[in-house]
């Protein structure tokens, strides 16, 4: 399969030529690097943003997120996003019940 990642501050008009034919775009909702970084709020418009372009002109790729996921962020995201990342947010603490948490949202 084919994918493009977008970390947080690269435009949605960079890579809107592969739209069609790509099968997953991953937006980074922190800068790639570490683990544990804060969700960047200001990244939410651009999967909305998304999400719309791929309603509107059917398009068949998935969306992803990554990047400072946990139960809190997940509400921001989840009705624009095919799936998800979330290393802390399951690995810090119950890790069976935060999965649990993290799919019933």
């Amino acid at each position: 399969k084919k994918g493009i990642a977008l970390n947080p501050e690269t435009d949605l008009d960079r890579i809107e030529k592969y739209f069609g034919n790509v099968d997953i775009i991953l937006i980074m909702t922190v800068r790639p690097g570490f683990s544990g970084q804060k969700f960047m709020e200001e990244v939410v418009p651009k999967i909305v943003k998304l999400k719309k372009i791929k309603d509107n002109e059917k398009f068949n790729f998935e969306i992803a997120v990554d990047g400072g996921i946990n139960s809190q962020t997940l509400k921001k995201v989840k009705d624009y996003v095919d799936m998800v990342s979330a290393a802390k947010g399951i690995f810090s603490g119950d890790i069976c019940n935060n999965i649990k948490i993290l799919k019933g949202l």
